[in-house]
């Protein structure tokens, strides 16, 4: 239905190299140009034009970054001045704590569950939410030496420093340690000799031999505590034990002993 004015577009005809098929085709501009309507595609961008709208976007957002960082750090000196003559308070310490708690171990956080009588980490950190302020300060006190707990081997630094710094007789608390008795259900070698076996009864001369022998370890171990407490009521310093086996809670004394002494 063209007019006769209007020039009909040309048919080429197009084979596909690889199929061998063919199909008609026809041209864009001569098709407008006989006036038929076309739906237009959108323009193939170039690599450089896409780089271009990124590198764009890009500054765009860093004068949004660098005006919001601005206003943050106009705020962030105020509430320093406004903070240096202020004390710090509960607010201040609950939210030390929780940012002390993302720093802490897995097995430290356990510790200091139980130390505050709760059952596990998560139960920690609910509660620092409404923990009274001495708690708190004792808590940010935790957070800063319980890594030296689970030192094996060398000096627990810090922690020796605290009590130092404090006035802790480090030596006076190992001994009144060992001065302890036993904790329920831990029994001694000789105690369990003078139990009945599997085979059957201990013999009398067995038993007996045994129950001398928890005696005398007992009356060791207490000599041993007084004598301990004796010398740190007397000067201050801790009393050493002569012979202490390796790895046994004197040893242990010993060693931090020697510590606190150097």
């Amino acid at each position: 239905q063209a007019k006769a004015t209007i020039v009909p577009p040309q048919v080429f005809t197009v084979q596909d190299p690889r199929t061998g098929k063919t199909v008609e085709v026809l041209k864009r501009d001569e098709l407008k140009a006989a006036g038929v309507k076309l739906k237009e595609t959108p323009k193939q961008r170039t690599w450089q034009q896409e780089q271009a709208e990124r590198e764009e976007a890009r500054a765009k957002e860093e004068v949004k970054r660098k005006a919001k960082l601005e206003v943050n750090m106009r705020v962030f000196e105020a509430v320093r001045d406004a903070a240096a003559g202020a004390s710090l308070d509960v607010w201040w310490l609950q939210r030390l704590a929780l940012l002390a708690l993302d720093g802490v171990g897995w097995q430290e956080r356990e510790t200091l569950a139980r130390v505050h009588g709760l059952k596990n980490r998560d139960d920690l950190s609910k509660r620092i939410g409404s923990m009274p302020e001495p708690e708190l300060r004792k808590l940010l006190i935790d957070f800063l030496l319980v890594d030296e707990l689970h030192v094996w081997g060398n000096t627990p630094e810090t922690l020796f420093a605290a009590a130092k710094h404090l006035g802790v007789n480090v030596g006076a608390v190992t001994s009144a340690m060992l001065a302890e008795p036993p904790a329920q259900g831990v029994e001694s070698s000789a105690a369990k000799a003078a139990k009945t076996t599997k085979a059957g009864a201990a013999t009398p001369a067995t038993a007996a031999a045994a129950k001398g022998k928890v005696k005398r370890s007992a009356a060791g171990a207490e000599a041993a505590a007084a004598a301990s407490a004796a010398a740190v009521a007397e000067d201050g310093k801790p009393w050493p034990y002569p012979n202490a086996m390796p790895g046994s809670p004197a040893a242990a004394h010993n060693a931090t002993l020697s510590e606190v002494q150097a």
